[in-house]
C-alpha cells in the first residue's frame, strides 16, 4: 500500500472506531437513508486495523459461477446492517485520479462481467468508460453488484452489498480537494458512465471533510 492511500485509510481507522463508528454511519446516512443500525466489520481497532477481500468475510461465500477472478478490491471498509440486510463495501479516496484509469486488457470473463453489470442496471452511458476511463470504480461497482443476491448468490440470504465512495475532502494528511472540485468530478462522471439516469441505486458518494 503506496503512503498516499495510507493516509486516507488512517481516517477511516480513526472514524469507524470513534464512538463504534457512529459519526461516520451518521454521514453515510445523508445519502443512504435506508440503512438503521449499522455496525463496523473493518478497519476495527481490536483486529489492528485489518482491511478484508470479500471472500475473507465469513458472510460472504464464493458462488461457482461467480464471473471474476481473484479476491477482488481489498476493502477500505465494511459495513454491516442487520435491520435493513445490507453490507456497505467503502472505498476511500482523496483524489478524483484514484477512481479513473484505464482497464487496459481485461479478461474477457471480467469484462462480460461487467457488461451485465452495465445491462442489467439499465444505464444509458457509455459502456467504454466503464473500461478505460473509470475502470477502478466500474470493477469495484460490478464486483458489489454480482455479490448481491439474486445475482451473485455469495452473500447471506437477504442481504445486498452497496458501494460508497468516500471521498476525503481537503485532507490535510495527503491531497487537498474540496467539495466543489469532487463535485465536478462527480457531474462529468456520472454522466458518462451512467447517462441521464443518475446513480443506479446501490452506489452512494460520501464527501468526508476532515
Amino acid at each position: 500500500m503506496d503512503q498516499e492511500k495510507e493516509q486516507v485509510i488512517a481516517w477511516l481507522k480513526v472514524f469507524a472506531n470513534f464512538r463504534n463508528g457512529v459519526a461516520l454511519t451518521e454521514i453515510i446516512k445523508m445519502e443512504e437513508s435506508f440503512i438503521k443500525d449499522p455496525h463496523w466489520l473493518s478497519p476495527l481497532h481490536g483486529e489492528e486495523y485489518r482491511l478484508y477481500h470479500s471472500f475473507e468475510r465469513e458472510e460472504i461465500s464464493r458462488a461457482e459461477d461467480f464471473p471474476f477472478t481473484g479476491e477482488g478490491p481489498l476493502w477500505d471498509g465494511i459495513c454491516k446492517d442487520d435491520a435493513s440486510r445490507k453490507m456497505l463495501f467503502v472505498m476511500a479516496q482523496d483524489t478524483p485520479e484514484a477512481l479513473k484509469g484505464d482497464g487496459g486488457d481485461i479478461p474477457e470473463q471480467e469484462k462480460a462481467a461487467i457488461a451485465n453489470v452495465f445491462k442489467m442496471l439499465r444505464l444509458d452511458g457509455d459502456l467504454d468508460a466503464w473500461y478505460h476511463e473509470y475502470y477502478p470504480a466500474a470493477r469495484a461497482l460490478a464486483f458489489v453488484t454480482m455479490l448481491s443476491s439474486p445475482f451473485g448468490h455469495c452473500m447471506e440470504r437477504g442481504y445486498r452489498g452497496e458501494l460508497i465512495l468516500m471521498n476525503i475532502v481537503d485532507n490535510y494528511l495527503g491531497v487537498k480537494t474540496s467539495a466543489a472540485q469532487w463535485d465536478a468530478f462527480y457531474k462529468e462522471m456520472i454522466a458518462k458512465m451512467f447517462g441521464e439516469r443518475g446513480l443506479p441505486y446501490g452506489i452512494f458518494t460520501v464527501d468526508l471533510q476532515v
